[in-house]
């Protein structure tokens, strides 16, 4: 029965709602051509001779380029490509579930008589849309770095970095953190604001929980908690700029935590609802 559940997810979630993701992927191209002219312009103004990769590219557009300071001595790293991707998969998740729990899945639970598994299902639905986003924004920037033909491969060149401000003491990132930076940290970022946006969506209300995200994504451009629900890659200082993934590894567990949390409350929350009476939101 959890299988049909997950069917129902993929038809209903993700091919119905297709244009949700055909919005989610336009956005995707739009920001990593912005990230891209964002470095060839910084290049061509610093006069830039040395080599680029595919790894400085996706270091500008994960860890962030744009630096606000505040007072001439606090400087914060923003990146307003990773802001729209997270209120993306906000946006895709949306209300689909609280929609569901009061149509075909009220039907699925009642003939199953678990809810546990629906809930289940719902996850995973997340986690696939999370995965779908961070996969096509990897693969685009891959895509961007061959037409320009930029390095391949996850190599770093600091002096790219130097450019946009990053401390000139800061050393060269490993292979190890580049793999987290543009594969785990994103998807489990992502996964975990879906997953949040699912949880308040069912407690309040879609728009509701939309508002809050963003608000927490503010909050965080100029907090230095890694535990913050909204951190994810959102703002990393120079200062917190170390080889080996150390602030990269803490981040993955704050999300596993939260993601933990979410499944927990939500599973505990799920289990008090009143299906013959739940209502859509």
């Amino acid at each position: 029965m959890f299988w049909n559940i997950l069917k129902n997810d993929i038809v209903r979630g993700m091919f119905k709602r297709k244009y949700l993701y055909i919005i989610a992927t336009i956005v995707i191209v739009v920001l990593v051509i912005v990230a891209d002219l964002s470095l060839r312009r910084k290049i061509g103004t610093q006069g830039y001779c040395g080599s680029v990769s595919a790894g400085d590219l996706l270091q500008v557009f994960y860890r962030g380029s744009r630096i606000i300071r505040l007072d001439n001595i606090m400087e914060y790293y923003m990146s307003e490509q990773y802001l729209f991707m997270v209120l993306g998969i906000s946006f895709i998740v949306g209300s689909y579930c609280v929609k569901d729990l009061s149509s075909v899945g009220m039907q699925i639970i009642l003939r199953c008589g678990s809810i546990g598994k629906w809930f289940v299902s719902k996850i995973v639905w997340c986690f696939a849309s999370a995965f779908y986003i961070t996969a096509i924004t990897d693969i685009l920037i891959e895509i961007i770095s061959v037409i320009h033909r930029y390095e391949p491969g996850l190599n770093v060149h600091m002096e790219v970095l130097h450019m946009y401000g990053y401390s000139k003491n800061t050393s060269a990132v490993a292979t190890s953190e580049m793999v987290i930076i543009s594969i785990v940290l994103p998807l489990m970022s992502l996964f975990t604001i879906a997953l949040v946006q699912m949880l308040l969506s069912m407690l309040c209300s879609p728009i509701i929980s939309l508002l809050l995200i963003s608000a927490g994504m503010v909050i965080t451009i100029f907090s230095g908690n890694a535990f913050l629900i909204f951190n994810g890659l959102m703002c990393m200082r120079n200062n917190v700029y170390i080889s080996g993934g150390t602030d990269s590894v803490h981040m993955m567990l704050a999300d596993a935590v939260i993601i933990l949390l979410c499944a927990i409350l939500g599973y505990v929350y799920i289990r008090r609802i009143d299906i013959l009476n739940a209502k859509e939101v």
